[in-house]
């Protein structure tokens, strides 16, 4: 099964090119929040944590995912997950997503973004 996985984390830089052009595969509208991925800031911390919904459908129809085609930073590949092992990138994901709302709320009570 095909996923999309982050590279480096600290290779995102931010831009937000990947939740315009999901939306815009997705909806015909530039809409991030309708986005299947989203970017998390982490001002304090200098970051941007890229977390990918399990609604992706890899652009299907598209021949590729568009947000791995147009991501400037080269953040995100399509990689292969062995059978059976699908349960592993989901929890991965799961927890890369709640940590990253965790880590920007708490660096937005102190101030930081």
């Amino acid at each position: 099964m095909k996923r999309i996985a982050v590279t480096e984390i600290n290779q995102c830089s931010g831009c937000r090119m990947c939740e315009m052009i999901c939306s815009f595969v997705h909806t015909g509208q530039f809409q991030p929040h309708k986005s299947f991925i989203k970017i998390y800031k982490i001002e304090d911390k200098g970051l941007d944590i890229p977390v990918i919904g399990k609604d992706c459908d890899l652009c299907e129809g598209e021949g590729y995912p568009q947000c791995v085609r147009y991501c400037p930073a080269v953040a995100l590949r399509v990689v292969d997950t062995p059978p059976g092992e699908e349960h592993i990138l989901d929890r991965i994901r799961i927890q890369s997503e709640r940590r990253a709302i965790e880590i920007a709320k708490a660096s937005s009570r102190r101030g930081g973004a």
